[in-house]
Order: C-alpha cells, then sequence, then structure tokens
C-alpha cells in the first residue's frame, strides 16, 4: 500500500533461486510489479536481479551483482533504454545475527544512471 496519495499501490511476485556450487553461492531473483488502483499505469514492470558470491568467511564473501530493469511489456524498450547495472559486492555478517550486504554498481545502459551504490543491514531475530 502506498504512503502516498498520488502514488499506486502495487502487487509484487518474485521467484528466488538458489544454487551453490562448491565455494560459490549464485542466486537469482526474477519479479514482477504491478501497480493496483486509481494511479496505476500500464501493465507489470519486470525484474532481473544476479548475484554470485565466493563463500570465503562468515565475516566477508566477495561477490558480484547483475541489476536489470526491463519496464513493462508494452513499452518495447530497446536494451539502452532499459536500467541494466553490473558490479563488485560483498556480503557477510558484521556480529552474531547482523548481515550485511554493500554493492556499487555500474550502469551498463544508457538508461541507467552512471554508478549506484546498494547497502542493506539486518538483524536476525529468532522466536
Amino acid at each position: 500500500h502506498s504512503l502516498h496519495s498520488d502514488d499506486a499501490d502495487t502487487i509484487e511476485a518474485k521467484l528466488l533461486l538458489q544454487k551453490q556450487a562448491g565455494h560459490f553461492l549464485n542466486r537469482a531473483n526474477i519479479g514482477i510489479e504491478q501497480g493496483v488502483g486509481p494511479h496505476a499505469g500500464g501493465g507489470p514492470d519486470r525484474v532481473f536481479l544476479w548475484s554470485t558470491r565466493y563463500l570465503y568467511t562468515a565475516k566477508f564473501n566477495p561477490g558480484f551483482e547483475i541489476q536489470s530493469d526491463f519496464g513493462k511489456p508494452n513499452e518495447r524498450l530497446s536494451f539502452d533504454q532499459q536500467q541494466h547495472y553490473a558490479g563488485p559486492a560483498a556480503y557477510g555478517e558484521l556480529f552474531h545475527n547482523v548481515k550485511y550486504e554493500a554493492a556499487y554498481l555500474f550502469g551498463v545502459s544508457q538508461g541507467a544512471a552512471q554508478s549506484a551504490v546498494r547497502l542493506q543491514l539486518e538483524y536476525e531475530m529468532y522466536f
């Protein structure tokens, strides 16, 4: 549900895939997002995220990421009109139950910004 009255509400579906081969962990995240309500526009937005990491230690796993936003199917955007990013990343655990993910991504299509930074901190609590 959107917090801003001028934005559309959204429904999102994702397929998460993971495969470990030796010391390498590969993850794919394939998703669609559809705006609903009076401010919705067009068909679903399609995204693809890929990460590969080398399982070095619990505190540090180097890797890389690819992130792509293909836009809506009815827009029929070319590769350079879509948003594609790729770059190095690091994953690991800072403290007990506190995990991090950090990536510096370069825009590889003209529709993307020149670069982007992604940081995520996660605290896990078990009940």
